[in-house]
């Protein structure tokens, strides 16, 4: 298992590199969004708050995420406080369509991704977080963007904003 967690672990950190280099001549992936600082809320189980930096680029993003959340005594597990630090990226699906395809839907985008880092549980247990995530994020007037995500980890679902930064 930590040989498969190391690997995808190293997989998560190449992404951006391995998108990359499938290029055509003088073809060069940018960057669809200026970068964005994300902020969001999660429940289910308990509540959690998530803030990070988000890099989209035309068919992927790269990521790096902070996470707190506190899990209430349920279905005999204790009460908990979570703090992890993960970075990962995703495939941006119908931006992916949108390459092949006439444009379905410029304002919506569906990313499934993956992040990997420290968690630490308090009381004390530090342990590898692997979270596969499921993403919608829409464009709004204002240019930022909001988002619901559906992860592995608790909370499990996510609501929150992508705020430009430049």
């Amino acid at each position: 298992m930590k040989k498969f967690c190391f690997m995808l672990f190293l997989v998560g950190l190449m992404l951006p590199e391995i998108a990359t280099a499938q290029t055509v001549g003088n073809y060069n992936p940018r960057r669809v969004f200026p970068r964005n600082a994300q902020f969001g809320l999660g429940v289910l189980p308990g509540l959690g708050a998530q803030a990070g930096i988000v890099f989209p680029y035309e068919i992927v993003t790269v990521e790096a995420m902070g996470q707190l959340n506190f899990t209430p005594a349920y279905r005999n597990h204790e009460t908990a406080f979570h703090l992890s630090a993960s970075v990962g990226g995703a495939i941006r699906v119908l931006s992916l369509i949108n390459q092949v395809n006439e444009p379905i839907n410029q304002n919506l985008d569906i990313d499934v991704g993956f992040r990997v880092g420290p968690q630490l549980k308090i009381p004390a247990d530090l342990k590898l977080k692997v979270e596969p995530f499921l993403r919608a994020v829409t464009r709004l007037s204002s240019g930022n963007q909001a988002y619901f995500e559906a992860g592995t980890n608790e909370p499990y679902l996510r609501i929150g904003m992508w705020v430009q930064l430049n």
